[in-house]
Parts: C-alpha cells; structure tokens; sequence
C-alpha cells in the first residue's frame, strides 16, 4: 500500500517536531557553570545547582554562553528562550537592563529584555520570551543563522558598596526550537490515519 504524499509530509512534520527537541540548548547547572563566563563581579556555583554572580567592582554584570554553544541558530527561530533567577542580597532591584539578552552574529545584533520593570525578587522566576521578530527586531533571522554570542544581564541595581550590591542567582538557561505542529498538520495526519485503516479494513475483506 503506497503512503500517498500528503500524509508522508504531515508524518515528516511530526517526526522533525521530535528532532527539534533533541536539538534544544539546556543548561541546568547541576554540576559546575557548564562553561558559562562572566564579566562584572564574580561568578561562582552554588553547590545546590545554579549559578551566583555578584557585584564586587561596580561593573555592569553580565553572562556569556561558551562557543560551543554558538553558530547556526536558524532552527530556533519561532522558539522561546528563557531562564530562572532570583534576587539573593535583598538589595532593591532599580537597574532596567536586568533580563536583557543580547544575540549578536555576523550579521548583526539583536536583544530583547525578558524582564521589563523591577527584577529579580527574592523568589525564583522563570523569564522567557519567544524568538521572533516582533520582540526581538526585524534582523533576528539573519542574526540566527550564525551566532557568535549570546550575553545576559544580570546587572539589577544602580549602586556598589558593602552593603549595597546585588547578588543575584541564575538557572536553567533553555533555548528551545519550536516543536509543536500545527493543529492543521495534527488533523491531516489524523484524518490520514483513519483512510489508510480504512483501505487496510476494505482489502483484509477480499
């Protein structure tokens, strides 16, 4: 029996949906930084699983994926980016940039602040944003397809002193591909399931 065409493509649809998962960029931090670089402050690894960067210099604090990580980023265009971090000095948190990710590639620089207002507190929050073009800039795409960093600010407050710098944690850095198909994709592929059971029925007949 010969699969007709458009059910092998709502198949191959489905089928890269669960590739693009495997391709996902995930950083839990269990065990070390995993890479991870710094500027302004200090990094260290808190043994509980996440990252601690403070401000020991009054410089503006900020995180680096490794290269490793970098390059052909196209499949996450239409993806989420996000992260957890939470507030650890109790210092108010009054600097703007905190949460602003920053793509730059050869074709140019994008961000996006994932955390507009006030942030972090002291309890953990996850931030996310999706990967596209109304949030990050019409650019975004031609930035993806080869990226040469990716920063994040964890800088949240306007001040420095001993009593007066912020100590902030960071968590589960995820980029993620967008894998769910469309609900058209999902209907055709059920509906081409039901005709080939029934012609499989029709023929065990004769």
């Amino acid at each position: 029996m010969t699969m007709p065409t458009w059910l092998g493509a709502a198949l191959a649809s489905v089928a890269f949906a669960g590739a693009a998962h495997a391709s996902d960029i995930q950083l839990t931090f269990d065990a070390d930084a995993q890479g991870i670089s710094a500027v302004g402050g200090t990094l260290s690894h808190d043994a509980s699983g996440y990252l601690v960067q403070s401000d020991v210099d009054g410089g503006i604090m900020s995180l680096y994926l490794p290269s490793s990580l970098l390059g052909n980023w196209s499949r996450f265009l239409g993806g989420t980016l996000s992260f957890d971090a939470v507030n650890l000095s109790g210092v108010a948190s009054d600097w703007g940039d905190f949460g602003r990710v920053t793509l730059t590639g050869s074709a140019g620089e994008v961000s996006f602040d994932l955390a507009p207002g006030s942030a972090p507190d002291a309890r953990w929050t996850t931030f996310s944003a999706d990967l596209t073009p109304a949030n990050w800039g019409g650019n975004l795409s031609a930035v993806l397809a080869n990226v040469t960093s990716v920063s994040v600010s964890l800088e949240s407050h306007d001040g420095y002193g001993p009593a007066n710098s912020e100590v902030n944690g960071f968590d589960n850095f995820k980029v993620s591909a967008s894998a769910v198909p469309e609900p058209s994709t999902w209907a055709l592929l059920a509906t081409g399931l039901a005709v080939l059971a029934c012609i499989h029925r029709r023929r065990s007949r004769h």
